[in-house]
């Protein structure tokens, strides 16, 4: 596995196809897409879709062709992460012979009832032949990253003790997104604010791992009428390809009045932000 890091800006928009593409989601990739050309850098598209009850190809369809329409093109072939799990298994191997996993056959609610303490499967020495989830075995240790000119830092206990691998096979989201980072060599990670304390997480597995730390930009999440998450499973409102959704996301990305910059087309008004702003560009 390649776990070395390019020097040039590397960043990517990663949607999950279980719903179709929101405002929400656009907001996301735009930011992410902005902050890459205008840092001279390569943006990729990943779908993650590891999740395979959940995502469903006619969502993979609908998030790519929105994104053409906007013209938010990948610069490599789109990755799939329904396609990689030998490479999840293998990052998955290296955790369990560094005593960073531990076997567990706690359900949900039971997880919650100790969710503060040490999990009874951690002193069961011969587990059941039942299939077993894998959690990460943190104690309290820190865990910090760089949110673009800022470090932060917190510390990760037993609450973090989150699954890895579940007991029907699939593998969760952070240790599925470490690895792809890794291995597309992204160095520039754009995501919403929700996923702030998922990076602690990933920060972690990824020091264990011996993989890059990359730099993050956490943005404010869209918010429906009731002030809950813009979000396929809240029902978001799927979004079509028109000025008006465009308009809509990049003011809340800060541009008070997107439209003095644009053109007849949505890729000619995307290049005037990006080359008439300095909405996200990153100190040299």
């Amino acid at each position: 596995m390649n776990k070395k890091s390019q020097l040039f800006y590397r960043g990517r928009f990663a949607p999950s196809p279980t719903g179709k593409m929101h405002l929400g989601s656009l907001v996301t990739a735009l930011a992410s897409f902005i902050e890459a050309r205008q840092n001279h850098g390569q943006w990729i598209i990943r779908i993650e879709d590891i999740d395979t009850e959940r995502c469903h190809s006619i969502f993979v369809s609908h998030i790519i062709d929105t994104l053409n329409g906007y013209c938010l093109i990948s610069d490599e072939d789109i990755l799939y992460q329904s396609q990689r799990l030998d490479y999840y298994l293998e990052s998955l191997t290296e955790l369990k012979n560094k005593g960073l996993v531990y076997p567990c056959s706690c359900n949900r609610a039971q997880r919650q009832a100790f969710k503060s303490q040490d999990c009874p499967c951690l002193k069961d020495k011969n587990p059941s032949n039942q299939r077993l989830s894998w959690r990460l075995h943190i104690d309290t240790v820190s865990s910090q990253f760089r949110d673009v000119n800022q470090l932060c830092s917190t510390h990760l206990g037993i609450e973090e003790r989150i699954i890895i691998y579940r007991n029907d096979g699939k593998v969760s989201y952070d240790l599925a997104v470490c690895v792809d980072d890794a291995l597309q060599q992204i160095n520039h990670v754009v995501r919403g604010a929700d996923l702030f304390h998922h990076t602690f997480v990933q920060r972690f597995i990824q020091e264990q791992l011996g993989y890059p730390e990359p730099i993050y930009r956490h943005i404010p999440v869209v918010l429906d009428e009731r002030g809950q998450k813009l979000s396929k499973q809240n029902l978001a409102k799927p979004i079509d390809c028109s000025f008006a959704c465009l308009s809509a996301a990049l003011q809340h990305l800060g541009i008070a009045d997107p439209t003095i910059h644009f053109t007849n087309t949505l890729a000619g008004s995307i290049n005037n932000i990006i080359n008439h702003t300095h909405l996200f560009q990153l100190n040299a």
